[in-house]
């Protein structure tokens, strides 16, 4: 029971996440104009700096962090550990930067 707990909170994490994804960081106004309203998984807009060349269903960074964390989280019997949550974020990163991948939204 506490293990679907879990996983229905990582899954809407996940697809709330990718339904925001193509609007993040725009105006409401813009979001209007560019989707009038968004109902399904839509691609990033050229526009969308926060999501450059995401497409619909994608999640973003938040999404892959989150998950990075419960890794840690779990390599350390969920006690949490700031120095392995730490080296795991910056292994993560380093593997985003090392594929041409941005990590961080402007």
């Amino acid at each position: 029971m506490m293990m679907d707990h879990i996983l229905g909170t990582l899954y809407g994490m996940a697809l709330g996440d990718a339904m925001g994804m193509p609007s993040e960081l725009l105006s409401r106004r813009r979001i209007q104009e560019i989707f009038g309203r968004i109902t399904t998984f839509e691609d990033s807009p050229e526009e969308n700096p926060a999501a450059i060349d995401m497409t619909k269903g994608q999640f973003t960074d938040d999404t892959a962090q989150a998950l990075v964390i419960l890794d840690s989280l779990m390599e350390n019997d969920f006690v949490p550990n700031k120095q392995i949550i730490a080296k795991n974020l910056i292994q993560w990163a380093l593997c985003r930067a090392s594929l041409g991948l941005r990590t961080v939204q402007p």
